[in-house]
C-alpha cells in the first residue's frame, strides 16, 4: 500500500505577525517574582504581558505618547503655538480644569486646601464698633441694620457655596472675576469668566482685556468682556464694577 504525504500549507502571516511568533516562543510562559519574607519561598509567578497592560504596565503611556505624535506629525496639521510663548492661557486652563474634573490626587489637594481654608462654615463677617470709640445713641441700631444687611447680602447670593468656588477658580485657573449689579433688589454678585476677557483690539493700551493706567501698571482701570461673536463685541467693565483677584503672578502682570 503506497503511503501518501499531506502538505502542510503554513498561513499567510506578516512579517510582524512572524516576529510577535518567534518572540513569544522564546519567552518562558512566566517569569518568578520576588519573595517577601521566608527565603524558601520560590516568589509568585509573573506573566510577562503583564508588564505591557494592567495597572502598572506601560500600555497607557503609550497612548499619550500616540496621541503627541499624532499632534506633532502624525494625522492632521501641526498645532501651532503663539510666537514666544510655551503655552496659552486657554490651554493651561483647559488641562487645570481636566485635573479639577478627572484627577482623583488633585481634588484631594483641593478639597484638603478649600478645608483647610475656609472650613466647614467659611469666612464669617460681623460689624462692630470701632475700637476707641465710645457707643452712643443709636449706634446700636445701626450696627444691627448694617449686619442685617450683610447677612442678607451674602444669603440671596449663596456666598457659602460661590465663596468655595472662588476659592478653586483662584488656584484652579489662576484668577477669579466677580461682576457686581446693583439694583432695587440691592448688589448681586456674578462670575466672569476668564475666557471672555479679551483685547477689543489690537492697541498696546489693552493687555489681555485688561487696561491699568498709563503710569501705573498695577493701577487697574477696565477690563473688556466679549459678548458677542467677535471680541470688539462686548462691553467696557470699569474697575468699580468688578473684583479681579489673580494667583501666583506679580502684581503688574
Amino acid at each position: 500500500m503506497a503511503g501518501t504525504t499531506k502538505t502542510r500549507t503554513k498561513p499567510d502571516r506578516t512579517f510582524w505577525q512572524r516576529l510577535a511568533g518567534g518572540l513569544r516562543r522564546l519567552l518562558p510562559p512566566a517569569w518568578r517574582g520576588e519573595a517577601i519574607g521566608d527565603p524558601t519561598d520560590p516568589g509568585y509567578y509573573v506573566n510577562p504581558y503583564d508588564l505591557f497592560d494592567g495597572l502598572k504596565g506601560v500600555q497607557p503611556g503609550l497612548y499619550g505618547l500616540l496621541a503627541a505624535w499624532r499632534r506633532s506629525c502624525g494625522g492632521g496639521a501641526k498645532q501651532q503655538r503663539p510666537p514666544g510663548q510655551a503655552y496659552s492661557d486657554a490651554y493651561v486652563r483647559d488641562l487645570t480644569r481636566m485635573l479639577q474634573r478627572h484627577n482623583p490626587f488633585a481634588q484631594a489637594m483641593l478639597s484638603a486646601l478649600q478645608s483647610y481654608v475656609l472650613a466647614d462654615q467659611g469666612m464669617s463677617v460681623e460689624v462692630h464698633y470701632r475700637q476707641g470709640l465710645a457707643a452712643g445713641p443709636g449706634q446700636e441700631s445701626l450696627v444691627r441694620h448694617a449686619q442685617a444687611y450683610l447677612d442678607d447680602f451674602m444669603d440671596r447670593d449663596d456666598w457659602w457655596s460661590r465663596e468655595r468656588e472662588l476659592y478653586v477658580r483662584c488656584h484652579r485657573d489662576g484668577e477669579a472675576i466677580l461682576r457686581y449689579f446693583a439694583g432695587r433688589g440691592g448688589v448681586r454678585l456674578r462670575f466672569v469668566e476668564p475666557e471672555c476677557m479679551v483685547a477689543p483690539d489690537a492697541t498696546p493700551e489693552w493687555t489681555d482685556g485688561v487696561r491699568t493706567a498709563a503710569d501705573d501698571a498695577e493701577t487697574l482701570e477696565a477690563i473688556w468682556v466679549q459678548t458677542g461673536m467677535t471680541p470688539s463685541d462686548g462691553e467696557e467693565l470699569d474697575a468699580d464694577e468688578v473684583y479681579f483677584i489673580r494667583c501666583n503672578a506679580d502684581r503688574c502682570l
